[in-house]
């Protein structure tokens, strides 16, 4: 019963997880989390949207081939990790196109164009193996105002290419996820931070006038876009009192109203994103 449901949300065939190396009894995990979160009341998500726009979120789980800075990242999030979601990178996209906006390092811009079906489309994606990579997509119901903000702001970014990847930042943030996951005594913990934080950015505004932040981690990116351009995200991070400075990409799907549509490794992308569409006609437009 479970494997037909997750038939429905996924395009990867059963008999195609024994080619790969993959834990398919982690991927049921994973989905028995996703549908306890797709089964929340409207009441838990706020209400419905009329006619709603969707902003993507797709989160990977990589398999990489020479990418040792990625891989230790990628070990420790895994270690550090709350959820049942593996996921080592997160971009936002707003079609289902296989062209989403991901912040890493490496060449000449930070904020790229992600393709996962052609590998070549930025360095980050050239040190994966793209068949045993796996991606999870995610859809957020926005307001078309919402909807246009947040693709205006984002295209801002890119065109700018003024935004970065705050390398540093994963120091604290692992700081932040070691204490969530298992309190460490001696470690600094995320209130120190903070007020070290608070400090000097109280020194740099009285250096130069107010702008947007530039600088971030991948899944903080998307986090503040969406808190920039979806008031009902905003209220969520103020209302739970959560930072979204340390918001990690296994986060993301704890947003209010967020749906999992479909998941695929990374060559089946745009023919996973298809089988969605047959199944959940209001994405068809996005492709």
């Amino acid at each position: 019963m479970l494997l037909e449901r997750l038939s429905k949300f996924t395009y990867i065939k059963i008999e195609e997880f024994t080619k790969r190396d993959k834990d398919f009894l982690h991927f049921k995990r994973v989905f028995r989390s996703l549908e306890k979160n797709i089964s929340q009341t409207p009441e838990e998500i706020f209400l419905p949207i009329d006619n709603p726009k969707y902003i993507f979120l797709r989160l990977y789980d990589p398999e990489y081939e020479h990418n040792l800075p990625a891989k230790l990242l990628q070990i420790g999030q895994n270690i550090t990790n709350v959820t049942e979601i593996k996921a080592s990178h997160a971009a936002i996209g707003f079609d289902l196109t296989d062209s989403f906006y991901g912040l890493t390092v490496g060449g000449k811009y930070n904020l790229k164009i992600e393709t996962c079906t052609d590998i070549n489309s930025c360095e980050y994606m050239q040190t994966c193996i793209p068949d045993s990579s796996y991606q999870y997509t995610f859809a957020l119901p926005v307001t078309e105002n919402e909807y246009l903000a947040a693709k205006k702001m984002v295209e801002s970014y890119y065109n700018s290419h003024e935004v970065k990847y705050a390398v540093l930042h994963n120091f604290p943030v692992a700081v932040y996820c070691l204490q969530r996951k298992l309190p460490l005594p001696g470690f600094p913990t995320i209130v120190d931070y903070e007020n070290f934080k608070d400090h000097l950015e109280k020194k740099l505004r009285n250096k130069k006038a107010s702008k947007l932040k530039e600088k971030f981690v991948c899944s903080t990116f998307c986090t503040y876009v969406l808190m920039s351009c979806v008031p009902r995200i905003a209220h969520f991070f103020n209302n739970k009192g959560i930072n979204y400075d340390f918001i990690t990409p296994s986060d993301l799907p704890e947003l209010p109203g967020i749906q999992f549509i479909f998941s695929s490794n990374w060559t089946d992308f745009k023919k996973a994103a298809a089988v969605c569409a047959d199944l959940r006609p209001e994405f068809k437009p996005y492709l």
